[in-house]
């Protein structure tokens, strides 16, 4: 009697992502996403990285175009919504000149979520993903930022410093500058 094994294959589409987002092959990226859309096997969830694998070869029209197509059938998705932000962004286009479907709201992040992140980094005591950090520091609430809003608020903050800032900028990861170890928050 013949064994038979389950293979998990978006498992093995999943490996094969970070294997060339690792490897910064973003032209190899993008033609693995354009493929599995093609065929159908990306799922809503993954969708949405094929706008930022645009967006990583430096073709942020093809990004808006594409990501626009998703949002009219997803125009709640947050991915898409926030993928769309950071390619509107890179194209110099404003989110206010676009014909959304279901506006995401866009507001600078307050000081309140500023000093929840030195706090959080400081117990951590090591640098962390920006898509972490955004989690833990909402509370996985729904908030008017998302997480490259966050991302650029502590750029702008000298008391936080990015380390290895990657295109794919979910990865970036935040630590505390020494100014910000020196702050009473």
């Amino acid at each position: 009697m013949a064994k038979h094994s389950y293979v998990d294959y978006e498992q093995l589409y999943k490996l094969r992502i970070r294997e060339l987002y690792d490897l910064r092959d973003w032209n190899g990226l993008l033609g693995y996403l354009q493929k599995l859309d093609k065929h159908g096997i990306l799922s809503t969830q993954w969708k949405w990285q094929v706008g930022q694998a645009y967006i990583l070869n430096g073709k942020t029209e093809e990004a808006v175009d594409y990501l626009f197509h998703l949002h009219s059938f997803y125009p709640d998705q947050p991915d898409i919504q926030s993928a769309l932000l950071e390619a509107l962004q890179k194209a110099g286009k404003k989110v206010e000149d676009f014909s959304w479907l279901s506006r995401p709201e866009v507001s600078p992040v307050d000081q309140l979520y500023l000093e929840k992140s030195i706090e959080f980094i400081r117990k951590a005591k090591r640098p962390i993903p920006i898509y972490f950090l955004h989690a833990q520091v909402t509370s996985n609430k729904k908030v008017s930022f998302d997480e490259f809003d966050l991302l650029q608020a502590l750029k702008a903050d000298d008391r936080f410093q990015v380390l290895n800032e990657t295109p794919f900028f979910r990865y970036s990861k935040i630590t505390i500058s020494p100014k910000g170890y020196q702050s009473t928050a």
